[in-house]
């Protein structure tokens, strides 16, 4: 084998390598893949969730938006190293669906979003009494770990009966150290004080429910690159953070 073969080899080699390891593939393969689970995000992750109008024979609203946040929970490694999901649905009143210690395998998690239902659906939608609940949800009793980021993930697709409300309530869950993402539906929200006075980097706007799926990847990075630094958690009683 002459020398310049053996040249033309090692570049072909060396080429093949640096796009195997390079961190922009690596990153690109689970952003386009939910089901490479690769973000090892170390995270407590509620999941608020507008189930407004779902009273009504067709559900595709509230299945599209359940989908959504399957699709999305996909996306991280589970467990007490890293990320816990939790869930509450709201509509003119709010229910916790799942704890944050609740669940710890993919499967079973994409099973139990998919299968929650509103329990009133009514035609209104407060968003802001989901973020009131929670807050006590990050407590340690509850699985929330003290050094962990907190991140809600507030998806509306119906504008808030008071807006103001509902920007209030953000802005006191962030005061207590947790970075709230939101996902707004439809160009008639996309004027929300939760939204204007938001972090442009923090808010995912679609026009459609069609189009939820285009923000994934992009929440994904948001809380998978390191851009939500640990948390400065505090609840009520500081004791409980011991």
């Amino acid at each position: 084998m002459t020398i310049c073969t053996l040249a033309i080899l090692a570049l072909m080699l060396l080429v093949h390598s640096s796009l195997e390891e390079t961190p922009e593939t690596s990153e690109k393969k689970w952003q386009t893949d939910g089901k490479y689970f690769g973000c090892d995000a170390f995270a407590d992750i509620v999941l608020i969730i507008d189930s407004s109008d779902s009273r009504r024979k067709d559900n595709q609203k509230l299945n599209t938006i359940l989908r959504f946040s399957a699709d999305l929970t996909d996306t991280f490694k589970l467990g007490v190293d890293y990320a816990q999901i939790a869930a509450v649905v709201y509509s003119n009143t709010t229910q916790k669906q799942l704890d944050l210690i609740q669940i710890t395998d993919h499967a079973h998690l994409r099973k139990a979003i998919l299968g929650m239902t509103s329990f009133n659906g009514s035609d209104e939608a407060k968003p802001y009494h989901g973020i009131d609940l929670i807050a006590d949800m990050f407590r340690p009793d509850l699985g929330g770990r003290y050094n962990a980021g907190k991140i809600a993930v507030l998806i509306m697709a119906k504008a808030s009966d008071i807006p103001d409300y509902t920007r209030n309530s953000a802005k006191r869950l962030q005061d207590q150290g947790v970075a709230v993402l939101v996902v707004a539906v439809g160009k008639q929200l996309w004027q929300e004080p939760v939204i204007v006075e938001s972090n442009s980097k923090d808010v995912f706007l679609v026009e459609k429910l069609g189009d939820l799926s285009k923000v994934r990847d992009r929440i994904t990075s948001r809380i998978c690159e390191g851009r939500i630094k640990l948390s400065s958690f505090t609840t009520k009683s500081p004791h409980d953070l011991k």
